[in-house]
């Protein structure tokens, strides 16, 4: 989401600088590529104090003269608050990225709660986000608004390495996740179980790793399951996969808002969904989704069973899913969000 922020900031001809607290990974690597600067290991020692990392970002935003700056995670809000607090030269949006509030660390809860009354304006990601935020937080509504994540095309050089092998007439279903409780795959393996039972022929594909693999793979042996379920870890562009399923699903027991389902509407793939977070706001049942409840197996199975058995009804949630991608969740509809937002801070 940072990355495709900057892209599409950068091209409405904002400068862009990323600041990355500790260490990056591959996004960061690509932003670098791609011309942007990219500061890394802002805080290089863990031993360094919160007021020498926060003296450090009050350099970098007055040696570059920084407008806004935009923290997405507690480090980061952390850090930046600090410096806030020392200098006005700059305003200060957050964005909160986590779904499933208030169940976070008292700690933690805490700690949050204190800091977000430091910058100018918050976001949330989505309408239910943005309510269960204000009840744990205890903000003033005013302060926090709505901006819904969006994402670009894939925009893949070369066709992209088959994943998995699939089997002509045999629908495959996808599934594209951390392995963690968050994600709901025992409730879909349980849905697969059932399907299995019903004689329908179908698989499924799930992309990810995470530390309940072993569980679940414990689980797929124990239902007996293996010959339809494969597991292929991660792959390096997720959304190379997505054309090569004819449904995503996605079984989660919470959610914020669900980069891996925009993703999904790119793709123009039929999805079924669990009604958690901004699913029930983004996809409409029906029409661009099935949505069912979560932790619930027979229903998730009876939405699969819809999908392996109609082809119409698939092309036709794929095409549902597409049209509504292009009309609010591109990246560029996000990134004018945003600067919509920081022209409002002054």
């Amino acid at each position: 989401m940072i990355a495709t922020l900057a892209r599409h900031l950068r091209a409405a001809g904002h400068g862009v600088t990323i600041a990355v607290i500790t260490t990056g990974g591959e996004v960061q690597a690509e932003l670098r590529a791609e011309g942007f600067e990219v500061l890394s290991g802002i805080a290089d020692d863990a031993k360094w104090s919160i007021l020498e990392v926060s003296s450090r970002i009050g350099r970098i935003v007055a040696e570059r003269q920084v407008d806004v700056v935009h923290t997405h995670d507690l480090r980061s809000l952390t850090d930046v608050s600090a410096t806030r607090l020392r200098t006005r030269s700059f305003r200060h949006i957050h964005t909160f990225h986590f779904g499933n509030y208030p169940h976070l660390s008292r700690k933690r809860l805490l700690l949050e709660r204190i800091l977000s009354r430091v910058p100018d304006q918050l976001v949330a990601v989505g309408n239910v986000q943005r309510d269960t935020l204000i009840a744990a937080h205890r903000l003033d509504p005013e302060r926090i608004r709505t901006i819904w994540n969006g994402v670009d095309d894939a925009n893949i050089a070369e066709p992209p390495r088959q994943a998995f092998a699939r089997t002509d007439g045999i629908p495959t279903v996808g599934s594209i996740s951390t392995f963690i409780e968050q994600k709901g795959l025992p409730t879909l393996l349980e849905a697969v179980g059932i399907v299995k039972a019903k004689g329908l022929r179908f698989r499924l594909v799930l992309v990810g790793d995470g530390p309940l693999r072993p569980a679940l793979e414990a689980d797929v042996a124990r239902r007996g399951i293996g010959d339809v379920v494969e597991f292929v870890g991660w792959v390096p562009d997720a959304r190379a996969v997505l054309p090569q399923f004819d449904v995503l699903v996605q079984s989660s027991y919470w959610e914020a808002m669900s980069i891996v389902i925009l993703e999904a509407m790119a793709a123009g793939r039929p999805i079924l969904a669990t009604t958690v977070g901004e699913n029930p706001f983004v996809l409409e049942n029906e029409r661009t989704a099935l949505l069912v409840p979560p932790r619930d197996a027979e229903a998730l199975a009876g939405g699969l069973t819809r999908l392996i058995c109609d082809c119409e009804l698939r092309g036709r949630l794929g095409r549902g899913a597409r049209d509504s991608y292009e009309t609010m969740f591109t990246g560029q509809a996000m990134a004018a969000r945003y600067a919509e937002a920081y022209a409002e801070l002054g």
